[in-house]
C-alpha cells in the first residue's frame, strides 16, 4: 500500500511504502533550482545539507539532468585537499626520516670518491 502525503515543514510530498521509511519522490522546483544553481561549484555534503535529500540521490538527479562539476572548481578543491594531507602529514611525522635512522644503510647511495 503506497501512502502520499505532504509535509509542511519541509515543503515535500512523500511517499510510504508498507509502513518503510519516507522517500521523497517529487523535487519541488526551488530544489531543482537550487540544484542546478550550486551543482557545478558546491560539494555533494553541502548540497545534502541545503536540500536535505541523501548523497546518492544528488548524483542520481544531476546526472539525469545532465550537471557536471566545474573542472576548475574540481582542481582548487584537489590542491587544497593536497595541502591538508601535506600539512596533517607534516604534523604527524609521516612520510619523513628521523635523524639518526640508518633503516636501509647497506642500501644507501654512494659517491663514486667514498667508494
Amino acid at each position: 500500500m503506497k501512502e502520499k502525503y505532504y509535509d509542511a515543514a519541509t515543503g515535500r510530498i512523500y511517499e510510504r511504502h508498507h509502513g518503510c521509511i519516507p522517500v521523497v519522490r517529487v523535487w519541488t522546483g526551488q530544489m531543482l533550482c537550487d540544484l542546478r544553481r550550486w551543482y557545478a561549484t558546491t560539494t555533494n555534503a553541502e548540497l545534502v545539507e541545503l536540500l536535505g535529500v541523501s548523497r546518492a540521490t544528488i548524483q542520481r538527479k544531476a546526472k539525469q539532468l545532465g550537471l557536471q562539476k566545474d573542472n576548475n572548481w574540481l582542481r582548487r578543491m584537489q590542491h587544497q585537499s593536497l595541502i591538508w594531507a601535506r600539512i596533517k602529514n607534516n604534523k604527524l611525522g609521516h612520510g619523513r626520516f628521523q635523524p639518526g635512522n640508518t633503516v636501509g644503510a647497506a642500501h644507501w647511495f654512494k659517491s663514486a670518491a667514498t667508494a
